[in-house]
């Protein structure tokens, strides 16, 4: 486990940067707590009982004198704690206060899940855009009426028609007649919603070249 984010009063060291990377199975008293999503209470290290010794070894080295800490959860699992702790004297925190740092936890965790959830999103619609731009194939998208309302610039590539000129037509004024006419009904009942998925191999026209 590692201290990400770290406030302290002024004039008071920052033990950030010392606690980083540390093992959990060396603090079963703390983790059993925490991974029952329990929050913890200390208000005096010095009384903390023996099975948390572990735990008094590293608190006391900084000064610590109270402690309370409360999970942060995210659908049913752990993704880490927030708490406060007091270095200049033993202090007792009520259960309203407890209850407080609870629904901050909670406000704070489902805030970076939600960023990176957006991160996530933005990388992986990055990722769908490089590879829609770069396939060789046609990846298109029409409306009910058959319009084309997405193509990739491979249909630049195969067909010679600008998706500005090709964007908003009917995808039928595009294919040879004599597939047309094979097709037809097949294609009109993709259109009319009677069949989701069709499979055929269609001449697509290409625009005149000089």
């Amino acid at each position: 486990m590692s201290n990400t984010h770290e406030w302290v009063k002024e004039g008071v060291p920052s033990e950030k940067e010392s606690l980083k990377y540390i093992p959990t199975d060396i603090f079963p008293w703390w983790m059993n707590k925490i991974n029952n999503q329990e929050a913890i209470y200390i208000p005096s290290v010095e009384e903390l009982p023996i099975e948390a010794n572990a735990e008094k070894e590293i608190l006391e080295p900084q000064g610590i004198k109270s402690l309370i800490v409360v999970p942060m959860i995210y659908s049913n699992g752990v993704i880490g704690y927030i708490g406060f702790d007091s270095i200049h004297q033993a202090e007792s925190w009520t259960e309203d206060s407890i209850k407080l740092l609870t629904m901050a936890a909670s406000v704070i965790t489902n805030a970076i899940k939600r960023k990176e959830n957006e991160e996530a999103l933005s990388k992986s619609e990055s990722q769908y855009r490089i590879v829609v731009n770069t396939i060789k194939e046609v990846i298109f998208q029409t409306d009910r009426g058959g319009n084309w309302i997405f193509l990739n610039p491979a249909w630049t590539e195969i067909t010679g028609y600008t998706l500005e000129e090709s964007i908003g037509q009917n995808f039928s004024a595009f294919i040879h007649k004599d597939e047309k006419i094979k097709n037809f009904d097949l294609l009109q009942r993709l259109i009319e919603g009677k069949k989701n998925i069709v499979y055929m191999i269609l001449l697509l026209l290409q625009k005149m070249r000089n």
